[in-house]
């Protein structure tokens, strides 16, 4: 920062003004910095000559807030998306079934499931696995011991 008297005024020269944003303001000394140099002016002059533009964000803000015709636009591609969306869930059960995917009520539960359901559902999800292995690991994962019925 350089500080110039200029005629009855003072001219100071920020090589970064990137002190002046909100990310660096929380920096340590920073905020004190940039109320100090403002404080006891009654104007500041912001020279933004070597900036070739507006930022394309501010640009598609300041358009969307003067112009009635984009806010249709957009709040009906927002509407579209959701609906959209809520039609993407309700699926045909064929498409979901090529994507890979069952239904919710077509899953198998687990805690209530045989050995015998547990080996069928697998053998449908997987026909390539053997079922006397799954048998028998299903005997040593699903246990139907009579003594521990009544345990809650």
């Amino acid at each position: 920062m350089v500080r110039e008297s200029a005629g009855a005024g003072t001219v100071y020269v920020v090589a970064d003004p990137s002190i002046f944003i909100n990310a660096m303001l929380e920096r340590p000394g920073n905020a004190q910095f940039a109320a100090n140099l403002f404080a006891g002016h009654e104007a500041a002059i912001l020279d933004y000559s070597h900036v070739t533009g507006q930022p394309p964000l501010a640009v598609a803000l300041l358009t969307l807030q003067k112009s009635p015709l984009w806010q249709v636009v957009v709040a009906s591609v927002g509407i579209g998306a959701v609906v959209w969306g809520r039609r993407l869930r309700r699926l045909p059960a064929t498409v979901l079934d090529r994507l890979g995917h069952e239904p919710p009520d077509a899953q198998l539960a687990l805690a209530d499931a045989s050995p015998d359901e547990v080996v069928a559902y697998l053998q449908r999800r997987h026909p390539d696995w053997d079922e006397r292995r799954l048998r028998r690991v299903m005997r040593g994962v699903i246990r139907t011991d009579e003594s521990t019925e009544g345990n809650d």
